[in-house]
């Protein structure tokens, strides 16, 4: 109820209590009215004072409550809107998982087919020896056919030359170590390493395109090119190409300690190599660098300093001079008309002889 409406009410009532006792002369005295209206009004006055603060408690809680609900609304929409962002999230993690599984898939397939390449290749290769080492031995057995047929002309054509003395095709001298020297050079003198190396380890001739194996299979030396006019051959030991011209040397590293493969002659396409390794080897010749050889009853000195690391030439000093390199070969003034010559280098060691 208003405040007004009560405070007009009573104001009425009081007035309707003044103006019966005022026309009723009979009546109460003016004190007695004021405190019937005092005892009147004050429980309807403290009402009124109640009622207004029970509404004013009544709209702040209203206004309280509210706002919790306000603040609650805002926090579901804040809530609803997290969700919504980690369902984005997760939808875009499963896209990269799917994408991340294609690609391991795809490496996975690349893995195999670079697998299967080299497995090819590997075939490939041991097919090509096999048929570079086919065709060495066909050629020869067809070297072999032609020498005989022209053996058997020879032979048809030796009665009316009244000797045996050789055709335009015969065989020609046989070298030191029983290879035919048809169409080839005269053997040369071999290097103190090379000699070592034929005497102590394996001897095989081989022709070229073929495959020869030594010390139990540590050394592999495939012939590609023999150069019957030179005296040299081309050769793959062990993978490594090596030109050798006959009496050289060359120095293989396997697994059980280095090697020494020489070149002892070449005959048509043939080519006699030998091979030593471990404790077939011989000693070094020559000296170390470091070390001076006297020649000439002293007086020539030749200090080595060093060689070089396909051994093809020394660094020396010949009588204080300052050093030089020299190719294996070749020979340097020594003054006084003497000369100093590089006659071989085997595994860090070098030969020098002098002429005077």
């Amino acid at each position: 109820m208003d405040t007004k409406a009560i405070g007009l009410g009573v104001a009425g009532l009081v007035a309707g209590v003044v103006i019966g006792t005022v026309t009723v002369s009979t009546g109460p005295s003016l004190e007695e009215i004021g405190d019937t209206v005092t005892e009147a009004v004050t429980p309807a006055t403290e009402a009124g004072g109640a009622a207004v603060d029970a509404a004013t408690e009544a709209r702040d809680a209203a206004q309280s409550a509210g706002e919790g609900i306000t603040a609650v609304a805002e926090s579901v929409a804040a809530l609803d809107a997290r969700l919504a962002a980690i369902e984005e999230q997760l939808s875009g993690m499963g896209g990269t998982a799917e994408a991340v599984s294609a690609l391991e898939n795809q490496v996975a397939e690349l893995r195999g087919a670079v697998d299967q390449g080299l497995s090819a290749s590997a075939d490939a290769q041991e097919g090509l020896e096999g048929a570079l080492s086919g065709l060495g031995e066909g050629l020869s057995g067809l070297a072999g056919a032609l020498g005989a047929m022209g053996g058997l002309s020879e032979m048809a054509g030796g009665s009316g030359s009244g000797g045996s003395g050789s055709g335009g095709s015969g065989a020609g001298p046989q070298t030191a170590n029983g290879e035919s020297g048809a169409g080839g050079q005269e053997p040369q003198a071999q290097s103190p390493a090379a000699q070592a190396v034929a005497e102590a380890g394996e001897l095989e001739g081989i022709a070229a395109g073929e495959t020869a194996s030594f010390a139990d299979g540590a050394v592999r030396v495939f012939v590609s090119r023999v150069d019957a006019e030179s005296g040299a051959a081309r050769l793959s030991i062990n993978g490594a190409l090596a030109a050798l011209s006959t009496g050289e040397t060359y120095e293989a590293d396997t697994e059980g300690g280095p090697c020494m493969v020489a070149l002892d002659s070449v005959s048509g396409r043939r080519a006699v190599v030998s091979a030593a390794c471990g404790d077939a080897l011989p000693a070094p010749e020559g000296a170390r660098a470091g070390n001076t050889i006297r020649l000439a009853d002293g007086d020539v000195r030749v200090f080595v300093s060093g060689v070089s690391a396909d051994s093809t030439s020394a660094r020396i000093a010949v009588n204080g001079v300052v050093p030089q390199t020299v190719a294996l070969g070749d020979s340097v003034d020594a003054g006084d008309g003497c000369s100093v010559t590089v006659d071989g280098i085997d595994r860090g060691h070098v030969s020098v002889s002098s002429d005077c």
